[in-house]
């Protein structure tokens, strides 16, 4: 059985492509501001959804940071330690990884 494209997950993925790495929270500001109706638990369940079927990558960084990656292809990511930015990484040669 397909799966419905509503109208809320276009623009959760729209957020996580426009967005670099976001939290879910991050996520939930950028719809909230374009669609105020979208709930924070609707994004929260997009979001799980979306890792679930191989769609957005989860990204378990220090602490209990989650971010997401629209970005499914093999790539490693590297935290910056001063500012904890996510950014990919692309090594030619190595099977996909994790955080570096």
């Amino acid at each position: 059985m397909q799966e419905r494209q509503t109208k809320q997950k276009q623009i959760i993925y729209e957020a996580l492509q426009t967005l670099d790495h976001p939290t879910a929270t991050e996520v939930y500001g950028y719809v909230h501001n374009k669609y105020p109706t979208v709930s924070r638990a609707t994004v929260f369940r997009v979001l799980g959804g979306f890792t679930a079927s191989g769609k957005a990558l989860e990204l378990r960084t220090s602490g209990n940071e989650v971010r997401y990656d629209f970005n499914v292809a093999p790539h490693y990511h590297a935290r910056c330690v001063c500012c904890g930015r996510v950014s990919d990484v692309v090594v030619q040669g190595i099977p996909k990884g994790g955080l570096v």
